[in-house]
């Protein structure tokens, strides 16, 4: 059996060992509030190292309203199936200015004023675009049909993905016909080689042009 002073010193050294790690867990504890406190007032940070807030999207500059809004236009409706895009319609000058596209879908008939020549048809696919295109045997590319969904390929930006539907009549005047979500010019003489512009939400969210081919 220990003696008494010996229990009694190991009690004052145990109280002196709490007293040291209830003094350490208060410094710990203080330490946490500073931290924590600073912590609060520093603003969150940018993972991007732009100054832009975390998780914001890019969006291509040609899509943004405000690029829309100062874009250019054409001066009248006049021959806009043939103005409309940035480059002509060819797979050769889509390739020069676009890069290869995503995809090629390739098939034959046979030509409509002569049978025994084929035609080769070509629908040609790049990100939001869709080009269809005819080629009769020894003949260029002629373009069918297209479908835009983004300003990069356009010419006249001010009228297209995303400008307001007003800006739209502002500037071409009233459409050859108006749908509930569309608009459609015919610009050219002759031929029927309409331009129509899908509307949502009173902004044009796609254009599709058609070209005549005989």
């Amino acid at each position: 059996m220990r003696s008494r002073p010996a229990r009694a010193c190991r009690a004052a050294r145990t109280r002196t060992r709490s007293a040291r790690n209830a003094t350490a867990r208060a410094a710990v504890v203080a330490l946490c509030a500073v931290v924590l406190g600073c912590g609060d007032s520093q603003p969150e940070p940018d993972p991007r190292g732009d100054g832009s807030a975390p998780g914001a999207v890019d969006v291509p500059v040609t899509t943004t309203v405000d690029a829309v809004e100062d874009g250019a236009v054409p001066a009248s409706c006049e021959d806009l199936h043939a103005t409309m895009l940035k480059v002509a319609p060819t797979r050769e000058a889509f390739a020069a200015e676009f890069g290869a596209p995503d995809s090629i879908a390739r098939s034959a008939e046979p030509n409509r004023h002569d049978p025994t020549t084929v035609d080769s048809l070509f629908t040609v696919y790049y990100p939001r675009l869709v080009l269809d295109i005819r080629t009769p045997a020894g003949a260029r590319d002629m373009a069918t049909y297209v479908g835009v969904e983004d300003n990069r390929y356009l010419a006249y930006p001010g009228i297209g993905i995303g400008a307001a539907a007003s800006k739209v009549e502002e500037v071409l005047g009233e459409p050859r016909e108006r749908g509930p979500d569309s608009l459609t010019y015919q610009c050219g003489m002759g031929a029927e080689q309409p331009v129509t512009f899908s509307i949502a939400d009173g902004r044009v969210r796609a254009i599709d042009i058609a070209w005549y081919v005989d």
